[in-house]
């Protein structure tokens, strides 16, 4: 039989040449052509490990910044076996051979991380100051009635004669000015003109005669001082009186000095008073 050479040839006749191809997976018990291709055993993974730290832990030991970078390092290993540890007890001899690479490398990347962080938190902890600083500003700033939230504790002229003569502050008074704060305790410095009642009012709350001597350091030390517009002069007064009153109730102490100017009808007066303690009364 003659053969037709317009007939295409046979291919299903053909042997078929096996593939050079080969793939292999990393899933143990695999029946690919490389199955014979793995990644080792845990048991060779944690000498690996070992091997690989051991090195590195000495030559960090090395370096002479105080062990700052040996801590680094020591940190990465020490969190590296806390993680081989919770491996080999979730996962025991069902270990995947993606587990086993971590094993044998994840020091590597934990140390990295471990440098980052560490490198952030000296940054942060670098700025404390910085911080602080912000922090007492804001306080600062509160504090002296800027921003809300805190609230006035300065000693207002009427809290201030009501304090030191038990009455409401009358019109008669003038030419008022008061420094000092009211909060849990109070201390305060103020000055004013008053007529002769008002003077006598405020003596009849309990006030009791004193000397000069016995008031003058209250006078001269008293913190609001530099804070008067006019000039706080009770020791160059001729003609002056001094009083004293102290008041004891059961949860606050208070004590009022004053000097009277007679000539000018001009009073000083200098106040404090504090919470008592309940230990105060034991």
């Amino acid at each position: 039989m003659t053969e037709n050479p317009y007939q295409s040839p046979n291919h299903m006749l053909e042997e078929i040449e096996p593939s050079e191809h080969k793939s292999f997976r990393l899933t143990p018990g695999s029946d690919g052509p490389d199955s014979s291709v793995v990644v080792g055993s845990f048991r060779s993974a944690l000498v690996f490990s070992l091997v690989l730290q051991l090195p590195l832990l000495f030559l960090a030991a090395l370096i002479l910044d105080g062990g700052q970078i040996f801590k680094r390092f020591a940190i990465a290993s020490v969190a590296i076996w806390i993680l081989v540890l919770i491996f080999g007890i979730r996962r025991g001899s069902r270990m995947t051979d993606t587990d086993i690479l971590f094993v044998k490398w994840g020091y590597l990347p934990i140390l990295l991380i471990t440098c980052i962080m560490w490198f952030v938190g000296s940054a942060i902890y670098s700025m404390r100051n910085v911080i602080y600083l912000l922090v007492s500003f804001g306080f600062l700033v509160s504090c002296c009635g800027c921003m809300p939230g805190f609230p006035d504790t300065s000693a207002t002229p009427e809290q201030a004669y009501a304090s030191l003569s038990g009455s409401e502050l009358p019109d008669s008074v003038t030419d008022i000015e008061c420094h000092g704060a009211f909060w849990m305790d109070h201390h305060f410095s103020i000055k004013f003109n008053a007529s002769d009642s008002d003077i006598e009012q405020i003596l009849d709350a309990g006030y009791e005669a004193t000397e000069w001597s016995e008031v003058k350091g209250i006078f001269q030390a008293s913190t609001y001082l530099d804070d008067f517009e006019g000039r706080w002069l009770p020791a160059n007064i001729e003609n002056k009186s001094c009083y004293s009153l102290s008041t004891e109730s059961k949860d606050y102490d208070q004590e009022h000095f004053l000097v009277i100017d007679h000539d000018a009808n001009l009073v000083y007066c200098v106040s404090s008073g504090r919470v008592k303690n309940p230990d105060d009364s034991k």
